[in-house]
């Protein structure tokens, strides 16, 4: 039984993978995804989850706002505004984005 959370990465880097992987090894089971319908299929397997999102990766810009569209109609709840937090770190190595129910 692995009591470590779901973490998936969403890049198309395997110099990116290799090192979350490694960074994270006793804090989460990171999960590699490079497909965005195989990302899809993952989130809605394992709600709640993390997600990490490479925005250099393809198709991320566009599947970002349909994940937080979902996540807002889930179960009826909705987002609240203090629950949402995202901010995007300079350059384009990417953001972090967190969204709790």
């Amino acid at each position: 039984m692995n009591l470590l959370p779901q973490l998936f990465l969403y890049t198309q880097d395997q110099s990116l993978v290799t090192r979350t992987s490694g960074y994270l090894k006793f804090l989460a089971r990171v999960r590699h995804v490079n497909e965005p319908h195989e990302l899809d299929a993952l989130i809605q397997q394992y709600d709640p989850a993390f997600v990490l999102f490479d925005l250099r990766a393809e198709a991320s810009k566009l599947l970002l706002p349909r994940i937080f569209k979902r996540a807002a109609g889930h179960a009826g709840h909705g987002i609240r505004p203090q629950s949402l937090e995202s901010r995007h770190r300079g350059g384009s190595h990417g953001g972090v984005c967190r969204c709790r129910l």
